[in-house]
């Protein structure tokens, strides 16, 4: 799949990370993760909107760091593996009481 990714990362007392992540044709998606990642190098975050047919999905993101030889790769030490896991809304079904569930 062919997009384009912006990934924003703010600091001081209330640090984030943050992507957005076009994919043309298809639509934007909007990515919160942690500010920082667990003990092996993963990030993890949640979709937190989107558009045209990311927006009526949720799910998860991680992102990971892959370092490369920068020897053999022109200069490039690593790239960033950003992987989604997204579904559907379930339809709100209304429960004999008249309860949303």
């Amino acid at each position: 799949m062919v997009g384009v990714a912006s990934r924003i990362v703010g600091g001081g007392d209330q640090p984030f990370v943050e992507w957005a992540v076009h994919m043309p044709a298809r639509g934007t998606m909007y990515l919160v993760l942690a500010d920082a990642a667990n003990e092996s190098g993963v990030r993890a975050g949640s979709l937190r909107s989107g558009t045209r047919e990311f927006e009526l999905l949720s799910g998860v993101v991680t992102e990971r760091y892959i370092a490369a030889d920068e020897t053999i790769n022109d200069g490039i030490s690593g790239r960033l593996e950003l992987i989604t896991f997204l579904v559907g809304q379930h339809d709100k079904v209304e429960s004999a009481e008249g309860d949303e569930l």
